[in-house]
């Protein structure tokens, strides 16, 4: 039997506060989650020309599916 799941977001970096729209969580939270470590690997740092950093929310939604279903049989559409 096989079921597909599919999950759309809107793009694949993000800044923290559209991390913390989507999420529906507070700013200071998605702060507080960087600085903890939590976010560390989906982090991407600041660049020149960039006013801040930013989030890989492909990756992290990637990981967040992975871990609740036990399976990567599923599809993740950015864009929409």
């Amino acid at each position: 039997m096989a079921t597909e799941i599919s999950v759309s977001i809107p793009r694949e970096l993000v800044t923290p506060q559209e991390f913390a729209n989507m999420e529906g969580i507070a700013r200071s939270t998605v702060y507080a989650w960087t600085h903890q470590g939590k976010l560390g690997k989906y982090l991407i740092k600041k660049v020149e020309g960039h006013a801040r950093s930013r989030i890989n929310y492909l990756k992290y939604k990637q990981d967040q599916m992975r871990d609740s279903l036990g399976h990567s049989n599923f599809k993740i559409t950015v864009g929409a």
